[in-house]
């Protein structure tokens, strides 16, 4: 796997991301497992997610599946997109994004 810097940050992130759009969707928890499994396998360190990604279990199985290698991952996720009607569950107040 090739590998870059990350800004002046001294994190150094594979070339390829991870997207996790189908975790919870098209991907169930036993393939989404595999998929990232076979990711670290090939040297894989940064990975993509959304809240909005699968109503929030693509985040949850990716929690999951980092969780006794959070130190060796560079996780990105994207936030705005509506979870909900109520109005704190979409956009870029500091609630919703802390939430």
């Amino acid at each position: 796997m090739n590998y870059a810097n990350l800004g002046k940050t001294g994190v150094k992130v594979s070339r390829l991301c991870f997207g996790t759009m189908s975790f919870g969707a098209e991907a169930d928890e036993e393939m989404s497992t595999r998929l990232f499994h076979r990711c670290r396998e090939a040297g894989i360190n940064f990975f993509d997610c959304a809240d909005v990604y699968s109503n929030g279990v693509a985040e949850e199985i990716l929690g999951r599946l980092m969780a006794d290698c959070r130190d060796e991952i560079v996780l990105t996720t994207k936030v705005h997109g509506a979870m909900g009607e109520d109005v704190n569950t979409r956009g870029l107040s500091r609630r919703y994004i802390v939430y």
